[in-house]
């Protein structure tokens, strides 16, 4: 059996990571209205995760940004996109990235302005 290794992404995963996102959600996934709450802010660097197995073959990505929601702008974590290779859906890897960044979140007494 393969050893699973959850991480937090590393600067040279990223375009691994895109491509990952555009298996999952497709290539016009940027034209969602979560991009567009997303547009122009980066990822929390300590809350983007992936799933990969002992030789860094990523199977998951889940990325956190800070936004602000209504108006004046309360600020929150956003979760996502969070996206699992379509062969190992089903496994709970998804869900497990997301626990692992909340909790790494709450660890880090993350406030919602961080990354700002």
């Amino acid at each position: 059996m393969v050893e699973l290794i959850l991480r937090q992404e590393c600067r040279g995963d990223s375009g691994v990571v895109e491509a990952l996102f555009d298996r999952v959600f497709g290539p016009a996934r940027q034209s969602l209205s979560s991009y567009r709450l997303r547009e122009g802010v980066a990822p929390i660097p300590e809350l983007c995760l992936v799933v990969c197995t002992s030789d860094d073959q990523i199977l998951g990505a889940v990325r956190f940004s800070p936004v602000r929601i209504g108006s004046p702008g309360t600020p929150c974590l956003m979760a996502g996109p969070v996206g699992v290779d379509p062969t190992r859906q089903g496994e709970g890897l998804g869900g497990a990235l997301l626990r692992a960044a909340l909790a790494r979140a709450e660890r880090l007494a993350m406030p919602p302005e961080a990354g700002e």
